[in-house]
């Protein structure tokens, strides 16, 4: 992939592009020019031009400014004698004209027309166009005319969440700690908020296997470094001017006594579940080290940079983190079959239908190429804010090097 100071006169129509463009650099602008350039050129008709950005109030401010190019350039082509360029605009106009072999009335009427049919260009937001494609291609995605009643996928994850919480913590024993890391419904939904808000991300970390293959490293170490190590954790614990007032002081201080502290690791690793429920205040042995006073530091490293403690304070996150992604994919499921049993669906659930039904083996290569012909170019405004999925639905429709073309347009420094 080459770079090029971008040329709104010189830059190809064909293929792939994409375009950085800052605030303040114009960018309404260049995309106007664009689009001013495929019905001169290309001879495009307004319907032929798919334009996306990411907010109603965007989609139709950028319908206005187009209206107003087009009728300006149609304005200066039918002139006879239109005088100097007064305008960025104008100059653009007039060499678009002087470059082209159409006659200047000709033209001048078409751009008339397509300035008073701007209603009718595809000027959507990636969801209405997800929307659009849908309906006027349900035959080729072979997705329902009718999915029922729009709705805010908020209020029903929400409604989910909070069963999920309670079929948890309430009535039933629930994972240990649940309700202590997420201690209520409210508290759940915001953990998952931005999870919910971009289906397609996904918790890092180690997988379930690599931390069932943890669970097994520290099962087999317990029996024989197990009592050493609780004893010495109560010394640390017990001994004044040892232990600073820290994570790790503070979390076993929760406890009434030591022991209690210690019988809920040891029954922890009884459990017959994997990964162990481990006590919370197994997570801060990591930074215990340096929790120590001075000059007990170096029996503090000593002690806690031993593999047990280690392993211990490596593994008790992963489980909140395992918690967190079972919840995200059991309400997640159970959030759909509640839309589906309501025949309710939000936009991001026409995201998802338009993506896989794009991915099908069965009809993807037939739906991407009736979007194609649909709209041959396409005109991406704020690209930065495009998301993994719906990105896969503009290379699907427009991954043909030999007819059409797609711009991204956007500002990486806002991404």
């Amino acid at each position: 992939m080459s770079t090029q100071p971008f040329d709104l006169l010189t830059l190809p129509l064909d293929g792939q592009r994409l375009i950085e463009a800052s605030a303040g650099t114009g960018k309404t602008f260049s995309l106007a020019g664009l689009f001013l350039r495929l019905l001169i050129e290309k001879r495009l008709d307004v319907s032929d031009i798919l334009v996306i950005t990411f907010t109603r109030a965007a989609t139709q401010e950028l319908r206005d400014r187009i209206r107003q190019r087009l009728t300006d350039a149609a304005r200066r082509a039918g002139a006879p004698q239109p005088g100097a360029a007064q305008s960025p605009e104008d100059e653009i106009t007039d060499a678009l004209l002087a470059a082209g072999d159409e006659p200047r009335s000709q033209i001048a009427r078409r751009l008339a027309d397509a300035a008073l049919r701007m209603d009718e260009a595809a000027i959507f937001t990636i969801h209405g166009f997800a929307q659009r494609a849908v309906a006027d291609h349900a035959f080729e995605s072979g997705l329902p005319f009718d999915r029922g009643e729009q709705v805010d996928d908020a209020p029903v994850f929400e409604e989910v969440t909070a069963d999920y919480w309670r079929a948890l913590c309430i009535g039933r024993p629930g994972p240990p700690h649940f309700a202590e890391w997420w201690p209520t419904p409210a508290a759940l939904f915001k953990a998952l908020s931005d999870l919910r808000t971009r289906p397609h991300t996904r918790i890092w970390g180690p997988d379930a296997a690599a931390i069932g293959a943890l669970s097994e490293q520290l099962r087999a170490r317990w029996p024989e470094e197990g009592a050493s190590f609780l004893r010495e954790l109560e010394t640390v614990f017990n001994t004044p001017k040892m232990l600073k007032a820290g994570g790790l002081k503070h979390a076993l201080a929760q406890y009434p006594a030591f022991e209690a502290a210690e019988r809920a690791l040891t029954d922890s690793l009884a459990a017959p579940v994997d990964p162990p429920p481990l006590p919370v205040w197994t997570g801060y042995l990591r930074d215990a080290a340096t929790e120590f006073y001075k000059k007990e530091r170096a029996a503090g490293e000593a002690f806690f940079g031993k593999p047990l403690p280690r392993l211990l304070s490596r593994l008790q996150p992963l489980i909140r983190l395992q918690a967190l992604r079972d919840a995200q994919q059991a309400i997640s499921r159970a959030a759909a079959e509640r839309k589906q049993l309501r025949r309710q669906f939000s936009f991001a659930d026409m995201i998802g239908a338009l993506a896989l039904a794009l991915a099908s083996d069965a009809g993807g290569e037939a739906l991407a190429r009736a979007l194609h012909d649909s709209y041959p170019w396409a005109l991406v405004d704020e690209f930065q804010d495009t998301d993994p999925l719906q990105y896969r639905i503009l290379q699907r429709i427009y991954h043909r090097p030999d007819a059409g073309g797609l711009f991204l347009i956007g500002d990486p420094k806002q991404a």
